[in-house]
């Protein structure tokens, strides 16, 4: 049963907003992402926060941010997860940050501390990062990203590597990291057996 009305969370309002996700903290309070189109052809990922009583935390921030322009590609595919220490990891899939065409995508993420801001000082610098760093997923199309929180503030993020090493091979990969967005590993593990 509702219990209250809708309300809207995104702020603007030029072109679609679509393909929104929410990740719910242990305190109600809950981060929404989603695909904002203003900038047709490409595209951005937003977030915005609200309080357990559906009230705006802030306005709302775009995610993918980075050292190059972060509005000259498509950004598709968000996922969100919240930790329980506080905070939020956001996922997608991205074809900005390469010079690759727009078919081929990567897995980029930003983490956000518990007031949704990114996180700084961090490995990033409040930037977002690429997650498929290894040279072969590189070489393939990343797709299909999702993330899980751990209790002490770590996370993973998981996805199809679309790997162009073996004709029409799909594999699941998962990679971890620390609560400041750090590679828990030098690699990424592949999760699913290729025979």
């Amino acid at each position: 049963v509702p219990i209250g009305n809708e309300l809207p969370v995104n702020q603007t309002t030029d072109g679609d907003q679509r393909s929104p996700v929410v990740a719910i903290e242990p305190d109600g309070n809950f981060m929404v992402a989603w695909i904002e189109d203003s900038n047709y052809p490409y595209s951005d990922i937003y977030v915005r926060r609200f309080g357990y009583s559906a009230t705006p935390l802030g306005d709302e921030y775009q995610a993918n941010q980075g050292p190059l322009d972060p509005r000259a590609g498509l950004q598709l595919s968000p996922a969100i997860a919240a930790r329980n220490n506080g905070g939020y990891v956001v996922a997608w899939k991205s074809s900005t940050q390469t010079e690759r065409t727009l078919r081929d995508f990567d897995i980029y993420a930003n983490v956000f501390n518990k007031a949704g801001i990114p996180v700084q000082p961090g490995v990033h610098n409040g930037s977002s990062f690429l997650v498929n760093k290894e040279f072969d997923e590189i070489r393939g199309d990343q797709q299909s990203p999702d993330v899980a929180g751990q209790g002490d503030g770590k996370f993973e993020i998981m996805w199809t590597d679309r790997n162009f090493t073996h004709t029409s091979t799909e594999y699941v990969r998962v990679r971890r990291f620390n609560n400041r967005g750090a590679h828990l590993g030098s690699h990424s593990e592949q999760v699913n057996v290729y025979e």
